[in-house]
């Protein structure tokens, strides 16, 4: 029977791992709230959550199998939170602000970091496409351009590729709004 040949498979996750992402996530917001005293400095949800997702996924290595395919799900679920908590604040703004000119600004102000991030990366990475093409998605913080390159196909370097310049590029940038603010202040 033709029908029952082409029952697609469904992946499930484990059982055990969304009580790991769960509490990855719930010790990594705790982490982000944190506040350096003085400098009022934190890593803020998304900080905490990622750099305590590196240091349990390292830890974990070879101990537990997080298979990066079952995680798919999740990622998504999470790019999706995050468009429909970006996307609503500013629907209901947009109307008020939006101008071509601006728009035009976007464009410029991405596509001008964008390219020299590649131009770099591509000398760093000895012109791996991939890596390249992952530390521009990391230095740009754009988990929806990740995501992206993901669906041409799935690479388990691309993950930490990403995550570890995304999360420096979070550090620089965190720290570096912080001076120029004391300095137009």
């Amino acid at each position: 029977d033709i029908a029952s040949e082409e029952i697609t498979q469904v992946n499930v996750p484990h059982k055990h791992d969304l009580f790991i992402l769960t509490l990855i996530a719930a010790v990594g917001t705790i982490l982000g709230w944190l506040e350096i005293p003085h400098i009022h400095f934190s890593l803020g949800n998304s900080g905490g959550v990622l750099l305590i997702g590196i240091i349990v996924g390292y830890l974990l290595t070879g101990k537990i199998n997080l298979d990066i395919g079952e995680m798919t799900e999740y990622r998504n679920l999470g790019i999706c939170l995050f468009y429909v908590g970006c996307g609503v604040p500013a629907g209901i703004e947009v109307y008020k602000s939006f101008s071509a000119k601006n728009l035009l600004y976007g464009l410029i102000l991405s596509i001008v970091p964008i390219a020299t991030g590649y131009c770099i990366s591509s000398i760093l990475t000895r012109k791996n496409r991939m890596r390249s093409v992952c530390m521009v998605c990391g230095i740009m913080t754009s988990t929806p351009a990740f995501n992206a390159v993901l669906s041409q196909g799935n690479n388990k370097e691309a993950y930490s590729v990403f995550s570890l310049t995304y999360f420096g590029a979070m550090l620089s940038i965190m720290i570096g709004v912080r001076i120029f603010a004391l300095c137009i202040l």
